[in-house]
């Protein structure tokens, strides 16, 4: 039809088969004024993958469906007439992995060749060397360790721009993120003989004279291989939401001001590959959504929607890097798009780009601080042991010929963020034992009395207590610190210098840094009060390894060494006695109580291996110090953090703590063994280090905190002193 002087927005759901044409047909419809308002969309998806997704249309006829038609390829469109403002605010989930490169040949949507960008490389013959995308790949994958590289084959992703990477170069850009044009997407196919690889549409929008012209790669372009990554999905879905909520908020303002401006409806065009895969727990995209809008206080009145599919279009696209008024025709595969419908205003309203850019400003990294919402609909008070042993026999895959198989709704889902990343430990440590058996790991965990002699966590400890106790003069002090050295975490970051081994100098960089950690914290003016030093052994979402145990053991004169993971099996309790450990920390929401005692005597067994156990609740605690419960435990420690969502509940721990029975408890408990020791964890702020002073806590662990505001050059001197009483 013909169109008119109002905006026109049109919102459409498309088939698979009509992926590769997304572009072509956002495109047209802007060069023939028929979306003036913008296009948003999706492309439909199927709970299973033995169904191919339809689309169904039907018209009201009085007081009846009629014209019923159900579609299995094709596009189906609504246009929205009328006064309608559109804006989008996008939520990305990967971080680019290897070199930049530049599109040399390519044809139509197929990339044929590419070259590393020269910035990339010192070696002028590597940078002027083009080849084939597969085999880019090839040497990205074998510069990575292989935890990175596995993760890079299960979920690569590929990003371009229409930038050259010299232009990317001379205007400031770190990476190819920081192009308003950029977005990820999954290649549809691979060429083995050619080595080209084919994507699904390109970020730039139609520049050409022809309306039959569609738009094509060309030579110049940056591209970049990208990998799904879950700190990155949490950080821009928290800055998505922020941007939404500010948008709303200037709504709202202006209807203060008596303008009759009103948001009209709120959509989320969710992906199939976020979800439990990214987030690790149901509906956290759709609650944060529902969170933004109800702290501006339209959740009463505005009508909300949303839907999961194979990715979502829009040839409007607002992101943390974009540019006013930025327009695009991209299909978001991986990525989680809002849309907010609005009456069209006189005043000109913030980009979601804008909003963005401000709360950078202000906040360096993602908060792992439990909001009230949370804390209310996670409430993990009376929790016990909330992880299931993971089934190795689920949706095992079938062996067919040279291909495997297996039926993806056979594949167990975590039911809460811990229980996924104790899922994938399980999976890596399984991998761990078959190339190293069992009795092998036994026999080095009690020959490592030799290697690595046991250094005393309790006599430090009263050496330290003793020195405060004279020096203090009725103060305040901090109290003993136990520091975990992290290169990465879930919530506050990571030192993305320390992960970087697709170099020789990278990789020393990566293997060195806990004993450089180590060494510096142990010759620091401070070191007087630390009390042990350690790190996190698992390889995939804090990037560490059990090497790491050792390079700390020899680079530390004094001081104990304890590991943190993850602990299912008595095998990792060898692992880490043998390369240097004195103490394992072991999660009572991970281990039933007798578990829990199995592994104190199999510490005992292989050389004092004290065992330090974690509790998030007074059930877990009560339970842990009754009498006979465990014989022989030597610690615990009381951890604010909230295990369902791993983010820190202020203050949980100082609850636990000054709980009269858990008092009572803890007595009868030292009554028993006067060495027993109690620790602290995940704080909130500094105030909570005096907090637990006062309330008897032997020593505190200090780990994850010590990362926010890791990118800005400081070490891990500099981040210790800020929390120093």
């Amino acid at each position: 039809r013909e169109t008119s002087s109002d905006n026109e927005v049109v919102f459409m759901l498309a088939t698979e088969d009509t992926r590769p044409q997304l572009s072509d047909l956002m495109c047209g419809l802007e060069k023939r004024g028929r979306s003036s308002g913008g296009v948003v969309g999706a492309v439909a998806s199927s709970v299973t993958t033995l169904h191919k997704p339809k689309l169904f249309i039907a018209q009201w006829s009085g007081n009846e469906w009629a014209k019923y038609d159900k579609l299995t390829s094709g596009v189906v469109g609504l246009a929205l007439k009328g006064n309608i403002a559109l804006q989008t605010v996008l939520a990305r989930s990967c971080v680019p992995v290897g070199p930049m490169f530049e599109v040399k040949e390519a044809n139509k949507r197929e990339i044929m060749s590419l070259k590393m960008a020269p910035f990339h490389s010192d070696d002028p013959v590597a940078s002027s060397v083009t080849s084939s995308p597969l085999e880019q790949l090839d040497a990205v994958l074998k510069a990575l360790p292989t935890d990175q590289s596995y993760s890079l084959k299960r979920e690569l992703l590929v990003g371009m721009v229409p930038e050259s990477p010299s232009v990317l170069s001379k205007a400031g850009a770190s990476s190819i993120f920081d192009s308003a044009q950029f977005y990820s997407q999954k290649p549809i196919a691979f060429d083995p003989m050619t080595g080209s690889i084919t994507v699904s549409c390109l970020p730039e929008p139609l520049q050409t004279n022809s309306e039959s012209e569609s738009p094509q790669a060309e030579s110049g372009q940056t591209f970049q291989f990208c990998v799904r990554d879950t700190p990155t999905a949490r950080q821009d879905l928290q800055e998505a939401s922020e941007s939404l909520r500010s948008m709303l908020q200037n709504i709202k303002d202006d209807q203060s001001t008596a303008n009759d401006d009103h948001p009209l409806a709120v959509l989320m065009f969710g992906s199939m590959e976020r979800g439990n895969k990214v987030f690790r727990y149901q509906s956290w995209e759709s609650r944060q959504m529902y969170q933004s809008i109800k702290d501006t206080g339209f959740a009463a009145s505005l009508p909300l929607a949303g839907l999961f599919s194979s990715g979502a279009f829009t040839n409007r696209l607002s992101t943390a890097s974009s540019k006013e008024g930025a327009t695009t025709a991209a299909v978001l595969e991986a990525d989680t798009l809002y849309v907010l419908l609005s009456e069209q205003s006189s005043k000109p309203v913030p980009s979601a780009g804008s909003v963005v850019r401000e709360e950078k400003q202000a906040v360096l990294k993602i908060s792992d601080i439990l909001t009230a919402v949370e804390k209310r609909m996670f409430d993990d008070s009376e929790d016990g042991v909330i992880v299931t042993k993971r089934d190795p026999e689920s949706a095992h895959p079938v062996r067919v010929a040279s291909m495997d198989y297996f039926i993806p709704e056979k594949i167990p889902q975590p039911s809460n963020f811990l229980e996924s990343l104790v899922w994938d430990r399980e999976k890596e440590v399984d991998k761990m034992r078959e190339r190293f058996q069992l009795a092998r790991a036994l026999a080095l965990a009690k020959a490592a009395a030799g290697k690595f002699p046991s250094r005393d966590l309790n006599k430090i400890l009263r050496d330290i207590k003793l020195r405060n106790k004279l020096l203090s003069a009725g103060g305040v002090e901090t109290p003993p610190l136990m520091i975990e050295v992290l290169r990465a975490s879930v919530n506050n970051g990571k030192l993305t210098r320390y992960l970087d081994t697709s170099t020789n100098d990278g990789y020393a960089a990566y293997s060195q840094f806990p004993g450089d950690c180590a060494a510096a914290v142990e010759a620091s003016d401070f070191a007087v009060n630390i009390a042990a030093i350690g790190c996190n052994v698992d390889s995939g979402t804090f990037r560490g390894q059990y090497e790491d145990l050792e390079v700390i053991k020899k680079r530390t004169k004094t001081l104990p060494v304890f590991c943190n993971d993850f602990v299912v099996y008595a095998y990792q309790l060898f692992n880490a006695k043998s390369s240097g450990a004195d103490a394992v920390k072991l999660m009572c929401s991970v281990l039933s109580v007798q578990e829990v005692s199995y592994l104190v005597k199999i510490g005992r067994a292989i050389g004092d291996l004290m065992c330090v156990a974690v509790v998030s609740s007074k059930s877990q605690l009560l339970e842990l110090l009754a009498p006979g419960a465990v014989p022989g435990l030597q610690a615990v420690s009381i951890s604010s953090r909230n295990m369902r969502l791993w983010k820190v509940d202020p203050r949980k721990a100082e609850r636990i703590l000054s709980d009269p029975q858990v008092q009572q408890a803890i007595a009868e408990k030292r009554k028993e063994n006067p060495d027993f020791l109690v620790f602290q964890e995940a704080f909130a702020d500094k105030e909570e280090l005096a907090v637990a002073q006062k309330n008897g806590v032997d020593a505190v662990f200090l780990g994850e905190e010590l990362l926010v505001g890791g990118e800005d050059g400081r070490g891990i001197v500099k981040a210790i002193q800020e929390w120093l009483l």
